[in-house]
């Protein structure tokens, strides 16, 4: 494994009422129209309320895969949820697709409680076939509408296969 190949983690669960499998999605940046009108003062999140992998980064100097995949999941969803991982995360499956390594596990619907609140959305397979592609011109004006779930097109992928659609 190469410096700057990238690790993620796809979170699923069953759904406590439905018991239907559910990917669990982070929305990156919250969506600010003052950014995508005066960006030199309000800095640019890129690609501003897109949808993606719950977690995933680089794999830095001298790490593991493993390593790096759990440094990533600490830095995005806390340290409460990296214990919980590195406890129990088994993996239900390994997806690679254009020198990303990306673990699929399962968790307890209760454990959703360790991730940070606010930036998550869940996605199951009725919905996950209505997922937008996303095209490089947004990647500065983002995607305003929080009610559509924008993917990159790998991602979207990657989501599918996790749920055998």
């Amino acid at each position: 494994m190469l410096k700057g190949e990238m690790v993620a983690i796809l979170l699923m669960t069953r759904h406590p009422v439905t018991q239907n499998l559910v990917a669990v999605l982070s929305r990156r940046g919250g969506f600010n129209p003052e950014t995508v009108t005066n960006p030199e003062k309000y800095g640019c999140e890129s690609f501003p309320g897109l949808c993606q992998l719950t977690a995933a980064g680089r794999i830095e100097n001298r790490e593991t895969p493993e390593q790096a995949l759990l440094r990533e999941i600490d830095e995005e969803l806390g340290s409460d949820m990296c214990r919980h991982l590195s406890r129990v995360a088994s993996i239900d499956k390994l997806i690679e697709t254009d020198g990303r390594h990306i673990m699929v596990t399962e968790i307890e619907w209760k454990y959703l409680g360790l991730l940070p609140h606010g930036h998550f959305v869940l996605v199951d397979e009725e919905n996950v076939i209505e997922i937008a592609k996303t095209d490089p011109d947004s990647k500065r004006i983002g995607f305003p509408d929080m009610k559509k779930i924008v993917m990159f097109k790998d991602e979207r992928e990657v989501v599918m296969k996790a749920l055998d659609v």
